[in-house]
């Protein structure tokens, strides 16, 4: 689970040091930054009210309207002012849209055909890692009566236990 929490919620800059390459390892890394982009990439976001800043422009300045005081601030912030044309009380999120929290935490939203690529990577090595430890604890030993060409039977014959643990189990030969 400390994998699974790490692999997004946090990104490489805030791990400990001996733990870093933890992130690039993960599988769950690539999944949920995949999911993550899929998902949420691109989505204007729209603050409830509580997110919202109230914010108190001074009163000599030049700006008509709080909306022309903030714009600039708010382009180049990424931000938005929720109540342009208000005169008196200011309300600016911090944030319009999702690009930006996605790439503070490591995700880039451009990659997910790389993080489906990993993942397929990650599946074909375990599924070929399987057959070749199977294939090696049990490959070199003859087949069973019958079941020449399987690859996982064993053949068996019953054995006592002295010890009186039980009755029979199964020994390979």
């Amino acid at each position: 689970m400390l994998i699974f929490g790490y692999s997004v919620l946090v990104s490489p800059n805030n791990f400990p040091r001996f733990w870093i390459f933890m992130y690039y390892v993960s599988p769950f890394t690539y999944f949920l930054q995949g999911l993550a982009a899929a998902g949420l990439a691109g989505v204007d976001i729209k603050c409830s009210p509580i997110e919202l800043l109230e914010l108190q422009i001074p009163h000599d300045s030049a700006a008509r309207t709080r909306g022309d005081y903030l714009e600039r601030y708010a382009i180049d912030t990424g931000g938005y002012v929720s109540n342009p044309s208000a005169i008196t009380d200011c309300q600016y999120c911090q944030v319009f849209n999702s690009d930006p929290v996605l790439e503070g935490l490591g995700i880039n939203p451009q990659q997910y055909w790389r993080n489906a690529g990993i993942l397929a990577v990650y599946v074909v090595f375990n599924v070929i890692a399987t057959f070749v430890i199977c294939w090696s604890v049990r490959g070199r030993r003859a087949p069973a009566q019958g079941y020449e060409n399987s690859l996982f039977l064993v053949e068996s014959k019953p054995c006592f236990f002295p010890s009186g643990l039980g009755k029979y189990r199964i020994c390979s030969s």
